[in-house]
């Protein structure tokens, strides 16, 4: 199709008084729901595991901690065999 053609066809179909059926929007409705549903109860799925909810709420749990005593000052920056720093956390 040569691009004039193409522009022609654009034109016509934008141009277009007709607008969209309800058949065009219940196939669009139906294709969208086919993706969406399953990715959907899939989530779901993952984020309600026991096993995955206890580790998330675990993982917050320390991270809120560690973020804590960083704010607070209680550690201590040290350098491991491999001299990557490493923090050590200590009680005063």
């Amino acid at each position: 199709m040569s691009k004039c053609k193409k522009q022609r066809w654009i034109q016509r179909l934008v141009s277009s008084s007709k607008g969209t059926t309800l058949v065009e929007v219940l196939v669009s409705l139906a294709l969208l729901l086919s993706v969406l549903l399953p990715a959907s109860i899939f989530l779901g799925y993952i984020a309600n595991y026991p096993d995955n909810r206890n580790k998330v709420i675990a993982l917050s749990r320390a991270q809120t901690s560690m973020e804590q005593l960083l704010k607070e000052g209680k550690f201590i920056k040290m350098k491991d065999i491999s001299k990557q720093p490493l923090i050590c956390l200590v009680r005063r």
